[in-house]
């Protein structure tokens, strides 16, 4: 993973709990557990979608889509995990 790569991954990972955190509305971990979830659940997903071997082909778009899409993932297993819980 490049240093772009990571420093993408964050952000769009931190983003993206914040983002998915306000859609999702208030869960029992608040905005840091949600920023925490979403920054894991995003730099876990570019690691996957890097190691199936599209990290090269797809480009940082396409990176930061898959890390939003992992944070989003993560805190919203979160939130269900709670709700059936």
């Amino acid at each position: 993973m490049t240093g772009e790569l990571l420093l993408a991954s964050v952000v769009v990972g931190l983003f993206g709990g914040w983002l998915a955190g306000i859609v999702m509305g208030k869960g029992r971990y608040g905005l840091l557990g949600d920023l925490s979830l979403g920054l894991v659940g995003g730099c876990v997903a570019v690691l996957i979608y890097e190691a199936v071997g599209l990290g090269a082909d797809g480009g940082m778009i396409a990176a930061m889509l898959v890390a939003f899409i992992g944070a989003a993932g993560v805190l919203f297993a979160q939130k269900v995990r709670h709700l059936v819980a």
